[in-house]
């Protein structure tokens, strides 16, 4: 089946129907087919009887609706970006350059350490440079704590404030390819993250956090 997927809503005066796929994050396309109708009867047994729908969810927010600087699937158009991000120009170009300079130093240190499992307990002081990435998040995660008003748990914010981003940012989703290294398993940096254990439960952020203190220790306790 091409479209084994759908999103449906309702105006005053029409039910509205997205066909979508079921492959990756892009569950509606852009372009995608759409199907209307005038209402009649309710909205579920609309998509029942056309479509033959089942394992139906509610959305979490409303047709239309965006969050200020969280990007979702199918916003990929300039506009779109501008209108449902938030951002100015100023401020994307500035995280671009960010993520530039991330990917440049990881492609450089590609060039000396083949990625593949045995590599990922290879240590080196310019594998090192890559603790940015994790000053580059900790700073997202400030961000917008402080966008959102929220007062920290202690004096500063911590991963005890960072962790209620989880479910409003939809961090456990992320998951990064390494695409030409298939033997490297995805990773999703922010799966299994809890409350209960917000530094420890995330082995990359703890790690970052001991070398802040005793780079020498972390360095024992890899190797």
């Amino acid at each position: 089946m091409t479209f084994p997927r759908g999103m449906a809503f309702e105006t005053a005066t029409h039910f509205i129907h997205f066909y979508g796929s079921d492959s990756d994050i892009w569950t509606i396309p852009m372009g995608a087919i759409t199907v209307s109708e005038q209402k009649q009867g309710t909205l579920e047994d609309w998509v029942i009887k056309t479509f033959g729908a089942q394992h139906m969810e509610q959305s979490i927010v409303d047709i239309g609706h965006t969050v200020a600087g969280v990007w979702r699937p199918g916003i990929t158009s300039y506009d779109d970006i501008r209108q449902g991000l938030g951002t100015t120009d100023a401020e994307r170009h500035e995280c671009l350059q960010s993520i530039r300079l991330l990917i440049e130093r990881l492609d450089e240190i590609f060039l000396y350490v083949e990625p593949s499992p045995m590599a990922l307990k290879t240590y080196g002081h310019k594998i090192r440079e890559l603790i940015l990435a994790c000053t580059e998040v900790e700073s997202t995660w400030s961000r917008y704590l402080r966008v959102a008003g929220a007062t920290p748990v202690g004096k500063d914010f911590t991963t005890r404030d960072y962790v209620k981003l989880l479910s409003k940012l939809y961090l456990a989703e992320f998951e990064i390819k390494i695409k030409p290294y298939p033997t490297i398993a995805p990773i999703r940096p922010f799966d299994g993250w809890d409350l209960a254990k917000p530094t420890q439960s995330l082995s990359w952020y703890e790690a970052y956090n001991l070398t802040k203190h005793d780079r020498q220790a972390v360095r024992l306790s890899i190797v």
